[in-house]
């Protein structure tokens, strides 16, 4: 089953399914069904799914008969919710000033801000760097299988830099960081690398990302710029398939910035065209 879905306040796309009533009948009285919910969207009930809030992606629905005498049976479908509008996965907009939203930070500090410059103006996540290595990262919104639920759409988000010295200003080009783990350190990583004449400064750049798999043995990419990993083409894949969390590092342009700050927004998902660049929006 595919429906289409809608966005919510918050612009994140999401469907009400309705029509998912199980018909079960059996010999022994004190029939009884449940259900449960995998992949997309996870949960489990009683009687039906019917009218459940379905997210973005593949839900398997399980539902399972069972009778006073124990017996049981079972069946199971997909339910596809598809997006033709934007999918914004966070924007920081209703966050609390000062809070840290859903991420989380190893040497350094992170927290939701007004105070950044942005047109029109927005509540943003700023990543403030401290001694050691050091990068903030959500394991909470984006864990899953990126290929079934937003295969051959972009994944795009704003980006700023500044490593605290206006008198000399730098640059850095790895963004995005996918892994797989307990952390950032601890299993596959996978980062996204834009072009030189994209490099990330003291000024708003959007960000699209591929999500694809790997071609050939060759990573995806665009003219945004290019997939690296630390292992090979096959563990990209499955890296891409079982993400557990997104991070940035803040020693941003890897040197001695001690101030250096990273500010991200708007982390959406958008359509592509063939070569992986967004429909709307978004232009390198």
């Amino acid at each position: 089953m595919s429906v289409l879905g809608t966005l919510d306040s918050l612009g994140r796309c999401k469907a009400i399914v309705t029509g998912l009533v199980p018909i079960a009948t059996d010999n022994c009285p004190m029939l009884g069904v449940n259900y449960t919910l995998s992949g997309a969207t996870i949960g489990n009930g009683i009687a039906d799914a019917s009218g459940t809030l379905f997210m973005t992606g593949i839900t398997t629905v399980h539902y399972i008969a069972i009778d006073m005498a124990g017996n049981t049976d079972t069946c199971s479908f997909t339910v596809n919710i598809k997006c033709d509008q934007f999918d914004c996965i966070e924007t920081f907009e209703g966050e609390t000033i000062g809070s840290s939203s859903l991420w989380q930070v190893i040497n350094g500090t992170v927290s939701v801000i007004n105070t950044i410059p942005k047109i029109p103006p927005s509540q943003v996540l700023c990543g403030s760097d401290a001694s050691g290595s050091s990068y903030m990262f959500n394991a909470t919104e984006y864990s899953g299988d990126w290929i079934q639920k937003f295969g051959g759409n972009c994944f795009c988000f704003d980006i700023r830099y500044d490593n605290g010295n206006a008198a000399n200003p730098t640059t850095g080009t790895s963004t995005l960081n996918i892994y797989s783990g307990a952390s950032l350190t601890s299993g596959d990583r996978a980062t996204f690398v834009v072009n030189n004449n994209m490099a990330i400064g003291n000024a708003w750049k959007r960000v699209c990302v591929p999500i694809a798999l790997s071609n050939n043995g060759t990573l995806p990419g665009n003219q945004f710029g290019q997939w690296t990993s630390n292992s090979s083409a096959a563990s990209f894949d499955n890296l891409i398939k079982g993400v557990s969390g997104i991070a940035f590092l803040l020693d941003f342009a890897g040197g001695p910035h001690p101030s250096e700050k990273v500010y991200v927004d708007n982390f959406c998902i958008e359509k592509c065209d063939s070569e992986g660049l967004p429909s709307l929006h978004a232009t390198p």
